[in-house]
């Protein structure tokens, strides 16, 4: 997990470093689009790797254990950090003179949702967590939306759609879907234990 956060942030500064001065030029609308991104791919990929697999996205080509399919679940997962890397990246970029604040505000809000994340799990689950912070991306780019031409009702429409689901549906829900990969189960230790011969 650690890896693929790791991955989605670095290609999103390389893509930004690439790309800064198109995206800069039009700031609102590249936050508005980036930030819906995220708001979409953080249930997307979470769901399809944990409940439905890739063979739900691609119509079977990719399912399986093949290196493409691996890359494509791996891509999958580095989505939701490769669109809020290029949000970050881009404020940064474009707030150089005050870089200084936009980062001590980026490591607050990390350090409060590494704080909130306990509650949250505590009270909605582990599922329905992901759209609660769904929904929350969503909300704080709203400010931004009018600045698309296209999509405006997107980020709306998810943070909508996230707060209705965490609200109505009970997490015991979540836990009847049908996981695509199984945890593993344990050995009975009984037989292990008659085999072996009594202590003389």
């Amino acid at each position: 997990a650690i890896s693929l956060a790791m991955f989605g942030f670095v290609a999103s500064g390389v893509y930004v470093f690439l790309r800064g001065g198109a995206l800069s030029g039009r700031l609102d609308a590249s936050l508005a689009f980036y930030g819906s991104a995220f708001a979409v791919s953080v249930p997307l990929s979470f769901y399809t790797y944990l409940y439905l697999g890739l063979g739900a996205l691609t119509f079977g080509w990719a399912d399986g254990g093949s290196i493409w399919s691996q890359t494509l679940e791996y891509a999958l997962l580095a989505a939701p950090f490769f669109a809020s890397g290029v949000c970050i990246s881009l404020l940064l970029t474009h707030g150089a003179r005050v870089a200084n604040r936009l980062y001590a505000a980026d490591l607050c809000a990390s350090a409060a949702g590494a704080v909130l994340v306990v509650p949250a799990l505590a009270l909605v689950g582990g599922p329905k967590s992901m759209l609660l912070a769904s929904a929350l991306v969503a909300a704080a780019i709203c400010p931004f939306v009018p600045a698309l031409r296209r999509g405006r009702f997107v980020a709306p429409a998810v943070a909508v759609a996230a707060i209705a689901v965490v609200l109505i549906v009970p997490a015991e829900r979540f836990n009847d879907l049908r996981l695509r990969k199984p945890c593993p189960v344990a050995p009975d230790p009984a037989p292990m234990m008659s085999s072996r011969r009594a202590p003389r």
